[in-house]
């Protein structure tokens, strides 16, 4: 019977890792065609999201009451609220 000779896979393993690791380090693999494609894939996928949040949404309400978009609507109306000097709200 032969022995399994683990080691060596492993070995071949981790030196296509440290390729990998290396080539990303690098950047080299990040081209102007590669960036643009991995732009339009993150704009289809978030297009989806935002679609898919809408379509769920009723009168866009969502499922627990609120309405769409309330952790954007806190933040601009304290940010406005600050910058026209009033930081507390007029409480």
């Amino acid at each position: 019977m032969r022995p399994v000779t683990v080691g060596a896979i492993f070995l071949k393993f981790r030196g296509e890792m440290a390729h990998f690791w290396q080539c990303l380090r690098t950047g080299n693999w990040l081209t102007a065609a590669r960036a643009r494609g991995y732009g339009q894939v993150l704009l289809v996928i978030c297009t989806m999201a935002f679609s898919g949040w809408i379509a769920i949404s009723d009168r866009l309400i969502d499922r627990n009451g609120k309405p769409l978009g309330t952790d954007f609507s806190n933040v601009y109306a304290a940010g406005v609220l600050t910058w026209q000097g009033r930081p507390g709200g007029g409480l």
